[in-house]
């Protein structure tokens, strides 16, 4: 069923990415909004080793994404999104030119 804050959006999207959450914007500087997102938290990480116990690299594949409805905010590299109890830093925002724009996360230690 189509949330009704995506409304118009497409069926692609909310049926690939299927947890629709509450989120809480905080830019850097201004005041904590409310805000409702398409929230996927997929993110895997790989530790590869070399023979030696010191050598290796962790590779991160995929991140937390979020989408919203353009416009709502304007949010900016380094701001924190709050989903449930875990903060995450805005690192990338890309917007379609349509309706929606992603916000690439982190998540805040």
């Amino acid at each position: 069923m189509p949330s009704k804050h995506f409304k118009g959006l497409g069926t692609t999207i909310l049926g690939i990415h299927q947890e629709e959450a509450q989120a809480e914007f905080r830019p850097l500087t201004g005041y904590p909004q409310p805000l409702n997102v398409i929230f996927d938290k997929q993110y895997n990480e790989l530790q590869l080793k070399h023979n030696t116990p010191k050598q290796g690299v962790t590779i991160g594949g995929g991140k937390p994404t979020a989408w919203f409805k353009t416009g709502i905010i304007h949010p900016e590299v380094k701001d924190e999104l709050c989903i449930g109890s875990q903060i995450y830093i805005i690192r990338e925002i890309k917007s379609d030119g349509l309706e929606l724009t992603e916000l690439s996360l982190s998540e805040k230690i």
